[in-house]
């Protein structure tokens, strides 16, 4: 019981001093923005198409219409590079990540 407890002490001390006192590995605790809880908005089907209803509103494959937005919530208007920063986190001109939302 001694060896249990001694044994447990030491991972609890040793998770602590990494951050993860409950036990749970380092970054699990991280969260997405509210707006993108995945990391990737979902509910559009690719291919998208760029500006099929004006400059800055596109379409998904259905017609369901979107819009690139950065993490701050800014809306990009021109030419955006698809999946630069990861699936389905685009950059656009200057260089910003952004991702496609459903309006």
């Amino acid at each position: 019981m001694q060896r249990f407890l001694l044994r447990l002490a030491i991972t609890t001390a040793t998770l602590a001093s990494l951050g993860c006192a409950s036990g749970a590995p380092p970054g699990a605790h991280y969260r997405q923005p509210a707006r993108y809880p995945s990391g990737v908005p979902t509910g559009l089907i690719e291919p998208l198409q760029d500006d099929a209803y004006g400059p800055g509103n596109g379409a998904d494959a259905t017609g369901r219409p979107f819009r690139w937005r950065t993490n701050t919530g800014e809306t990009t208007s021109g030419a955006v590079q698809r999946n630069v920063y990861g699936p389905g986190i685009g950059m656009d001109a200057y260089g910003r990540p952004v991702t496609a939302e459903p309006r």
